[in-house]
């Protein structure tokens, strides 16, 4: 860290609750050093510390400005390890899916029942499957529900007036695909394919305890807002 920095008063409190191994929020705007505070705390408390950043780029630059005893990672680097570099059968179903890069509407077909319904084909039906595992997988439910089902990949006249009917028996046969498809995702021993997500939310329904080993002792996160609920679910 820069020998230059001189913390703020804010800052130094911020490091006092760190160093007491307290749960602690810090609520700050733009630009105000957010970062660097994580620094600061890192340099006067030698805990080893899990640093959570949200994409490659912000792990790469985290590498190199903070201390080694700070371990940066992403929230999908937290999973991979137990769920795929040290599972063999998820392992494979994510190399089914040129390493977790895409699960094709036609992978739904060939595992799933589906028909044309109300005028719905089987390639509608079964985007619409991918796009409510999709959102499953976004969030820290257990289950899927109507809530996964997102209106705007509903077909349109779905949606128009006097089809109430249609809809509710598209959205009833869409969530059946979708648990039928999320049980093969969710058993090792399943060729389906997975996503990097996919192996995030089977992390997450694991209930992990990431500090449970004690090489952790200490997890910090920035720019928290931009974590998904899944995320915030592990953590």
């Amino acid at each position: 860290m820069n020998n230059d920095f001189r913390p703020t008063r804010e800052q130094e409190e911020i490091a006092k609750t760190a160093s007491t191994g307290r749960d602690q929020v810090v609520v700050a705007r733009a630009g105000t050093g957010k970062t660097s505070t994580l620094q600061w705390c890192s340099h006067i408390d030698t805990t080893p510390a899990l640093y959570v950043v949200f994409n490659a780029a912000n792990r790469k630059e985290a590498k190199r400005k903070f201390p080694t005893h700070v371990n940066p990672v992403t929230g999908h680097s937290i999973a991979f390890g137990p769920m795929i570099a040290q599972n063999d059968g998820y392992r494979r179903k994510f190399e089914n899916a040129s390493n977790g890069k895409r699960i094709r509407p036609s992978d739904i077909r060939n595992v799933v029942d589906l028909r044309d319904l109300h005028g719905a084909s089987e390639t509608q039906q079964a985007a619409l499957v991918l796009r409510t595992l999709g959102q499953f997988q976004y969030t820290a439910d257990n289950t899927i529900d109507r809530s996964h089902v997102p209106d705007d990949a509903i077909p349109k006249r779905f949606l128009q007036p006097g089809n109430e009917q249609q809809k509710a028996d598209l959205i009833q046969e869409t969530l059946k695909a979708s648990q039928a498809t999320w049980d093969r995702m969710a058993n090792a021993r399943d060729p389906f394919p997975i996503l990097h997500d996919t192996y995030l939310k089977l992390f997450s329904l694991t209930d992990p305890d990431i500090t449970k080993n004690g090489r952790y002792q200490r997890i910090m996160a920035d720019e928290w807002q931009d974590a998904n609920p899944v995320l915030v679910d592990i953590l």
